[in-house]
């Protein structure tokens, strides 16, 4: 159960009708490393009549903010060390909310995609991915959708997707390549250290 957060914004004691007008202290969570045994677990469904409780409308708000606190173009929910099937994918304008989402049919060949991710600071694979797919999920309002998407909206769901299922995208390529890759990533990483001295 995730408890409700609030902060007072106003109240005029001079009012003829007092109020007491609140507004949800929304808050990131803390993103788990690679290494984490939540990265590896699959998750189970998530039980859709929950979707409209209060706490559960509260935890996606939390979810939304959290990825783009970190801009970030696609969080999970097991990224942040909760069992509920869903994630978030999208940009700073706009959001999809994908509760038990599923890979309904893909459409031609895979294609190697650069790609990063949020556990894995300063770390980007070329991961093969199918740039068109038909998907399944349900929405924050409850609402089941049924769509195509492609481009960097698909990339995302599959990454994502990957992560409910137990699977991260470092899985996805050859060692040496992830070797190399390694490699890159602790020099960006000693870079940025540098500049912050």
């Amino acid at each position: 159960m995730i408890e409700d957060e609030y902060i007072v914004l106003n109240t005029d004691k001079t009012a003829k009708s007092p109020t007491r007008i609140t507004e949800e202290k929304i808050t990131q969570f803390q993103i788990l490393p690679e290494g984490n045994v939540a990265l590896n677990t699959v998750i189970e469904e998530f039980d859709i009549t929950q979707i409209s409780q209060p706490e559960i409308q509260t935890f996606i708000k939390r979810l939304k903010f959290t990825m783009k606190h970190y801009q970030g173009l696609g969080l999970s929910a097991n990224q942040c060390g909760y069992k509920f099937r869903m994630f978030i994918i999208g940009t700073d304008s706009f959001q999809m909310t994908c509760i038990n989402p599923k890979i309904i049919e893909t459409f031609g060949e895979m294609k190697p995609l650069r790609e990063g991710c949020l556990s894995y600071p300063a770390l980007f694979l070329n991961v093969p991915r199918y740039e068109n797919i038909r998907v399944e999920y349900y929405d924050e309002d409850t609402q089941k959708r049924d769509l195509t998407i492609n481009g960097l909206t698909a990339q995302c769901f599959q990454h994502e997707l990957e992560h409910l299922n137990g699977k991260t995208f470092t899985e996805n390529i050859k060692p040496l390549a992830l070797l190399m890759a390694r490699k890159r990533q602790k020099n960006t990483i000693k870079k940025i250290i540098r500049s912050t001295k």
